[in-house]
């Protein structure tokens, strides 16, 4: 439950991140950001863990997929300008997101799309659909981070 919590308050703190500000810290800008994304990979991990539970929570994986949904949108405001490795920034973001904005919007876009389509799934309550949008998640995540982000360490 304290994850799930975790979840939602960053799906809170997303809306707060996507505001246009006067001036930006680059360096809380990618504290954010990195926050969300791992709030996002503990919605995904709660989620395919309820998957293979026998029987899976309908109850959390509903809720697991919601937090994704709420933060799947603004996945491509979390990356303003000044917040790159051009801008001597700590992160792991690759340069090709400032450099290439179509095509990470696109694969934003993506994200944002199947996440959406996980939480429609997940409230019509079909495990075998939910399992499919949820692969449709992770492909769209992992097209983006083949692209835009460099490994950790």
């Amino acid at each position: 439950m304290k994850q799930i919590a975790l979840v939602f308050l960053a799906a809170a703190a997303a809306a707060v991140l996507a505001a246009p500000a006067p001036s930006v810290n680059p360096i809380q800008v990618v504290q954010a950001r990195h926050r969300q994304f791992r709030a996002m990979g503990a919605a995904m991990k709660g989620l395919t863990d309820q998957l293979k539970s026998n029987p899976p929570s309908m109850i959390k994986i509903v809720q697991y997929a919601g937090a994704l949904d709420a933060l799947g949108p603004h996945v491509g405001e979390w990356f303003p300008l000044g917040t790159g490795p051009e801008d001597n920034v700590a992160t792991h973001a690759k340069a090709g997101v400032w450099k290439n904005p179509a095509l990470f919007r696109r694969d934003a876009q993506a994200l944002a799309a199947s996440t959406h389509n996980l939480a429609q799934m997940a409230k019509a309550g079909s495990a075998p659909a939910i399992r499919a949008a949820a692969v449709r998640v992770g492909h769209a995540c992992q097209t983006c981070h083949t692209a835009f982000r460099e490994p950790e360490d």
